[in-house]
């Protein structure tokens, strides 16, 4: 490896490390569509395992939708090298010492997470891995109070939840070009993902945190400390290209045609009563998409996600270009997570964020 090869993907590592200790969301490695804020599910070689992959792959395109791997981190609410000291001395946001970490960090809200995919292609079949994971604190009000004194003492209502969701799935994908026609190329594609799904939920109250205690499991844990369940989903695409130029991307995913046995039932914070709410993230969604490549090396891209969802309805934009051999800029804006950053060095890509649209993006609903 050469000395300017060295030099490069170093200051690429180090900026990474300092966006995440500025709280910025990274991915390395995997698509294009996670620095184009998820857009991309119409364009041949632009998805990936995490987010709204399409599994339809048009042939006779630069296909990566199946990377070697890649890796993302999300923090919010708490610095990286705080969720690194929780992490060293086995006291993260779990039940062990949930009284403490209330104490520190129970001003408000924090959230932490990561994802993780990995992708084979053989022939007209994918195979991959990905997992994913969140967890969210959330303190009461009452707590939010002790801990702005900053006096040592808890009123007798202070709480803090914790909630953590998670899930790694077995997929196998295939894809298939349909006939040619006058109206443009086709392929159509499905995905199975054996799936397994973890929840818990744990309480700190005023004793505990006064104590710095471990956390109770929540009533609709039912005295576990993780629920799991295995889940079968389907994805079904399509994707396509028309125009006389054949320039113009169109793509449709139904995701979890199929929906996976992977919802848990849950309660809300400072709430007693199971049942109220749920935590489930895979839903069956509609997303649409188009897009286009020029011949100056630019790509735009336009997703709607959960076309008939409502108020989950998404929209996604993302722009790419081409800088040269092995370089590439892009941004995004989404609906949800607003804007993203990405760029491939020496053909890897990151991207930057301040909440990466993955699944598990979605998972609580308070």
């Amino acid at each position: 490896m050469n000395h300017g090869l060295r030099t490069t993907r170093f200051l690429v590592v180090a900026m990474c490390l300092q966006a995440v200790a500025a709280n910025a969301d990274v991915v390395l490695g995997g698509s294009r569509s996670a620095g184009m804020a998820g857009a991309g599910l119409a364009l041949p070689g632009y998805g990936g395992l995490s987010g709204q992959v399409n599994p339809a792959a048009l042939p006779g395109y630069p296909n990566n939708r199946l990377s070697l791997g890649s890796i993302g981190l999300h923090v919010s609410g708490l610095d990286f090298g705080d969720l690194r000291d929780r992490m060293k001395g086995g006291s993260g946001n779990d039940k062990n010492d949930l009284g403490k970490f209330a104490r520190e960090f129970g001003g408000g809200n924090t959230e932490f997470g990561a994802n993780y995919d990995l992708g084979i292609p053989v022939g007209p079949v994918t195979i991959g891995f990905s997992a994913q994971a969140r967890v969210r604190s959330i303190p009461n009000a009452s707590l939010r109070a002790d801990v702005a004194r900053n006096d040592g003492t808890y009123g007798a209502g202070s709480q803090l939840d914790a909630y953590g969701f998670g899930y790694h799935s077995l997929d196998i994908g295939y894809s298939k070009a349909l006939p040619k026609s006058p109206t443009g190329d086709f392929a159509v594609g499905a995905r199975a993902r054996f799936m397994r799904g973890y929840f818990a939920h744990h309480i700190a109250n005023s004793g505990t945190i006064a104590a710095g205690g471990d956390g109770a499991p929540a009533p609709e844990m039912n005295g576990d400390n993780v629920i799991s369940h295995n889940g079968l989903a389907l994805d079904l695409g399509l994707q396509g290209v028309v125009g006389a130029e054949k320039n113009v991307f169109v793509g449709a995913v139904i995701e979890n045609a199929i929906r996976p046995n992977l919802g848990f039932n849950a309660t809300e914070p400072a709430d007693m009563a199971p049942g109220r709410s749920s935590v489930d993230p895979f839903r069956r969604r509609l997303n649409l998409g188009v897009g286009t490549m020029t011949k100056t090396g630019t790509t735009v891209a336009f997703d709607i996600a959960d076309t008939f969802g409502g108020r989950s309805r998404e929209a996604r934009f993302g722009v790419n270009q081409v800088l040269g051999k092995g370089f590439e800029a892009r941004l995004g804006y989404s609906s949800a997570t607003k804007f993203t950053l990405g760029f491939t060095v020496l053909g890897m890509n990151i991207a930057f964020s301040r909440d990466t649209p993955f699944t598990v993006s979605k998972s609580f609903p308070f």
